[in-house]
Protein backbone atom coordinates (compact mmCIF):
# COMPACT_ATOMS: atom_id res chain seq x y z
CA UNK A 1 0.00 0.00 0.00
CA UNK A 2 2.88 2.41 0.75
CA UNK A 3 4.33 1.83 -2.74
CA UNK A 4 0.93 2.56 -4.32
CA UNK A 5 0.60 5.79 -2.31
CA UNK A 6 4.12 6.91 -3.27
CA UNK A 7 3.49 6.19 -6.97
CA UNK A 8 0.15 7.98 -6.88
CA UNK A 9 1.76 11.02 -5.24
CA UNK A 10 4.53 11.12 -7.87
CA UNK A 11 2.00 10.89 -10.71
CA UNK A 12 -0.13 13.63 -9.16
CA UNK A 13 2.85 15.97 -8.73
CA UNK A 14 4.00 15.31 -12.31
CA UNK A 15 0.55 16.11 -13.66
CA UNK A 16 0.65 19.50 -11.91
CA UNK A 17 4.09 20.20 -13.40
CA UNK A 18 2.91 19.28 -16.90
CA UNK A 19 -0.19 21.46 -16.60
CA UNK A 20 1.99 24.58 -16.66
CA UNK A 21 3.80 26.45 -13.99
CA UNK A 22 2.32 29.66 -12.60
CA UNK A 23 5.84 31.16 -12.62
CA UNK A 24 6.14 31.01 -16.42
CA UNK A 25 5.33 33.41 -19.26
CA UNK A 26 4.65 31.78 -22.62
CA UNK A 27 3.89 33.26 -25.99
CA UNK A 28 4.94 34.04 -29.52
CA UNK A 29 7.38 36.58 -30.95
CA UNK A 30 6.83 37.86 -34.48
CA UNK A 31 8.29 40.52 -36.75
CA UNK A 32 6.41 43.78 -37.07
CA UNK A 33 5.17 45.03 -40.42
CA UNK A 34 8.07 46.04 -42.66
CA UNK A 35 10.74 44.74 -40.24
CA UNK A 36 13.58 42.52 -41.41
CA UNK A 37 15.43 40.39 -38.89
CA UNK A 38 19.16 41.26 -38.92
CA UNK A 39 21.27 38.38 -40.23
CA UNK A 40 23.08 36.55 -37.42
CA UNK A 41 21.21 38.38 -34.65
CA UNK A 42 20.11 36.61 -31.46
CA UNK A 43 17.01 37.20 -29.37
CA UNK A 44 17.15 38.33 -25.76
CA UNK A 45 13.98 38.16 -23.67
CA UNK A 46 14.07 40.06 -20.38
CA UNK A 47 11.42 40.54 -17.70
CA UNK A 48 11.80 43.43 -15.25
CA UNK A 49 9.51 44.44 -12.40
CA UNK A 50 7.12 47.20 -13.53
CA UNK A 51 8.49 49.28 -10.65
CA UNK A 52 11.93 49.20 -12.34
CA UNK A 53 15.24 47.62 -11.47
CA UNK A 54 17.37 44.85 -12.90
CA UNK A 55 15.89 41.97 -14.90
CA UNK A 56 14.17 39.25 -12.90
CA UNK A 57 14.61 36.69 -15.68
CA UNK A 58 16.51 36.59 -18.98
CA UNK A 59 16.68 34.16 -21.88
CA UNK A 60 18.86 34.08 -25.01
CA UNK A 61 17.67 32.39 -28.20
CA UNK A 62 20.10 31.82 -31.07
CA UNK A 63 19.07 31.28 -34.69
CA UNK A 64 15.38 32.20 -34.22
CA UNK A 65 12.67 31.35 -36.76
CA UNK A 66 9.47 33.40 -36.82
CA UNK A 67 6.89 33.19 -35.49
CA UNK A 68 8.97 32.10 -32.50
CA UNK A 69 7.35 30.34 -29.52
CA UNK A 70 8.99 31.06 -26.19
CA UNK A 71 8.77 30.28 -22.51
CA UNK A 72 10.37 32.37 -19.77
CA UNK A 73 10.25 30.88 -16.31
CA UNK A 74 11.81 30.36 -12.93
CA UNK A 75 14.68 28.47 -14.59
CA UNK A 76 15.63 31.78 -16.28
CA UNK A 77 15.52 33.81 -13.04
CA UNK A 78 18.55 35.91 -12.28
CA UNK A 79 20.54 34.91 -9.21
CA UNK A 80 17.86 32.37 -8.26
CA UNK A 81 15.41 35.10 -7.26
CA UNK A 82 11.64 34.74 -7.34
CA UNK A 83 9.92 35.19 -10.69
CA UNK A 84 6.47 36.57 -9.82
CA UNK A 85 4.23 39.59 -10.28
CA UNK A 86 3.68 42.22 -12.96
CA UNK A 87 6.56 42.67 -15.41
CA UNK A 88 7.75 44.75 -18.34
CA UNK A 89 8.76 42.19 -20.95
CA UNK A 90 11.32 43.29 -23.54
CA UNK A 91 12.31 41.22 -26.56
CA UNK A 92 15.34 42.45 -28.49
CA UNK A 93 17.21 41.24 -31.56
CA UNK A 94 20.89 41.90 -30.85
CA UNK A 95 23.19 42.00 -33.86
CA UNK A 96 26.29 41.72 -31.65
CA UNK A 97 24.98 38.88 -29.47
CA UNK A 98 25.72 41.04 -26.42
CA UNK A 99 22.80 41.65 -24.03
CA UNK A 100 24.17 45.05 -22.98
CA UNK A 101 25.03 46.66 -26.32
CA UNK A 102 22.53 48.63 -28.38
CA UNK A 103 23.38 48.72 -32.08
CA UNK A 104 21.55 50.83 -34.68
CA UNK A 105 19.25 48.41 -36.51
CA UNK A 106 18.56 46.18 -33.50
CA UNK A 107 14.85 45.37 -33.32
CA UNK A 108 12.79 45.33 -30.13
CA UNK A 109 9.29 45.01 -28.76
CA UNK A 110 7.84 45.50 -25.29
CA UNK A 111 4.76 44.41 -23.39
CA UNK A 112 3.43 44.76 -19.85
CA UNK A 113 2.27 41.38 -18.58
CA UNK A 114 2.09 39.18 -15.51
CA UNK A 115 4.14 36.13 -14.60
CA UNK A 116 1.81 33.22 -15.29
CA UNK A 117 0.47 34.72 -18.54
CA UNK A 118 0.12 32.36 -21.47
CA UNK A 119 -0.17 32.83 -25.23
CA UNK A 120 1.00 36.44 -25.18
CA UNK A 121 2.11 38.02 -28.45
CA UNK A 122 5.16 40.29 -28.75
CA UNK A 123 6.06 42.03 -31.99
CA UNK A 124 9.52 43.20 -32.88
CA UNK A 125 8.16 46.47 -34.25
CA UNK A 126 10.72 49.12 -33.19
CA UNK A 127 14.32 49.81 -34.28
CA UNK A 128 17.18 51.22 -32.27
Amino acid sequence: MKIFTALFTMLLLNSFALAGAPSTITGTISLGKGMTFPKGAVIFIAARPVSGGPPMAVKKISDPRFPLSFSLGQENAMMGGAFTGDVDLTVRASQTGDPMSRTPGDLFGTLKTKVGAAKIKVKLDHKI
